[in-house]
């Protein structure tokens, strides 16, 4: 009787409701799972998601499912369920490793080298940050105990898969690193060699202040298809490429391989539209800019057909500020008036500009552009015509689109040239730089 009038009671019936509720409604303490995918390496249209999970930048965790591993799908259901616990932005892929690819013939294990593990121990890999994957070694993912020996001594024997170890070793190795470039061969190996991902490099007088490592940090995590470096301009400089610094402020340059493949998540179609139009006008603005670099300067028509003056940089700086500007004054301020005045042992070529004259018009050129221009006049008199001259002058004149001036001919290199503090404008020159349509 006292069962029958608790379970009528209507406060009770109220309590059993809630009880059903809590038990049943993800929303109260049902566990939220890593987002998850099956991938067959042999099948050609799971080539981008494969890409994506093996180079696109987001952090994976890559589980081998094969004949030997037997059982691995409960481990990854435990490892979801751990990660879940903290983020749904760790993501998991079951993957046939002993498939072979169409492209190269290989297993997707001998292409990766991955080593076999024992019976019933996975194969575990991590993909995270545009850094190559890596198998994990079976410590990163098993738990020891002590077992006692017929002498009473300790010893230590792997027992069990630990899915709570995975997780926490990805949720602190899912953190962006944003390192510094101190070489050629760093920025080589590290910076300009990626297929899959872009190089972003932060310009600075300096280190990084505790803010805008916060800020740049924030933006790897959004975009993890750049990989952000930083170089301090105070100790080194990047050849060939001169960038408008002005006191504590950080320069935002994005190098992008000719043969860089996008390996993200698929665009959203109002994203795909949004980011032909943005290319459309990065395209109309080049096109103007080439115009009016191109464009001669007006100079008599008696005088020397070639002068020389230390003052590239500064008429650049000067084009790059202004959209009309006569750079002659700037050319007279720091003109060489006679040999005497170079010191050929010690001459900055970087910041030579020969201005030519044809007729009335002139053209700057900068040191290996108006090289080529003299040299083929003196030996084999050859006249570069009016609109080699002004394509000559539009090279020597751009910070960004000097061709001789690159630093890898393999390499396109994107210069942010809004305000670096505002973080829409960052977040869409990123998104923008991502993919192949925008010049």
């Amino acid at each position: 009787m006292a069962w029958r009038t608790l379970v009528s009671s209507p406060y009770c019936l109220l309590c059993f409701l809630v009880a059903a509720i809590v038990l049943h409604c993800p929303a109260f303490g049902a566990k939220k799972l890593a987002p998850h995918v099956v991938i067959s390496p042999n099948d050609r249209e799971q080539k981008q998601e494969l890409r994506r999970v093996l180079f696109g930048g987001e952090p994976h965790l890559i589980f081998c499912s094969d004949e030997r591993n037997t059982g691995v799908e409960n481990f990854v259901q435990q490892v979801r369920e751990e990660i879940g616990k903290k983020t749904d932005k760790i993501r998991t892929a079951l993957v046939h490793c002993e498939q072979t690819l169409p492209t190269s013939g290989k297993t997707l294990r001998q292409n990766l080298k991955l080593k076999k593990g024992q019976a019933g121990e996975p194969i575990v890999v991590w993909s995270s940050n545009g850094d190559k994957p890596k198998q994990l070694t079976l410590t990163t993912y098993t738990s020891q105990a002590k077992k006692k020996t017929s002498k009473g001594k300790q010893k230590s024997v792997p027992v069990q898969l630990d899915a709570k170890k995975l997780s926490d070793y990805a949720l602190k190795a899912r953190v962006p690193k944003i390192k510094s470039i101190a070489s050629n061969e760093s920025i080589r190996k590290h910076c300009f060699s990626r297929k899959y991902q872009l190089c972003g490099l932060l310009l600075k007088k300096g280190k990084l202040s505790k803010n805008q490592k916060k800020f740049w940090v924030k933006a790897s995590n959004l975009y993890r298809s750049v990989r952000f470096f930083t170089i301090d301009t105070s100790l080194y400089m990047l050849k060939g490429i001169d960038i408008l610094e002005s006191s504590g402020a950080v320069s935002l340059l994005l190098f992008r391989s000719q043969n860089y493949v996008y390996s993200g998540p698929q665009l959203a179609s109002e994203d795909e539209a949004k980011i032909k139009e943005h290319a459309a006008l990065v395209e109309a603005e080049r096109i103007e800019r080439k115009k009016f670099l191109s464009l001669p300067v007006k100079v008599e028509a008696i005088g020397p057909r070639v002068r020389v003056s230390y003052a590239l940089k500064d008429i650049r700086s000067s084009f790059a500020l202004e959209s009309s500007h006569d750079p002659l004054p700037t050319f007279r301020k720091h003109e060489v008036e006679s040999s005497a005045d170079i010191d050929f042992a010690e001459i900055d070529k970087s910041n030579i500009v020969i201005l030519i004259r044809t007729g009335e018009k002139g053209f700057l050129l900068d040191w290996d552009a108006g090289s080529f221009v003299l040299l083929n006049q003196a030996s084999f008199g050859h006249d570069v015509g009016v609109s080699a001259l002004a394509d000559l002058q539009y090279q020597s004149l751009s910070l960004m689109n000097h061709e001789n001036n690159k630093p890898d001919r393999t390499l396109n290199y994107l210069p942010f040239a809004g305000n670096i503090e505002n973080g829409a404008e960052v977040s869409s020159f990123l998104k923008s730089s991502l993919h192949q349509d925008v010049p």
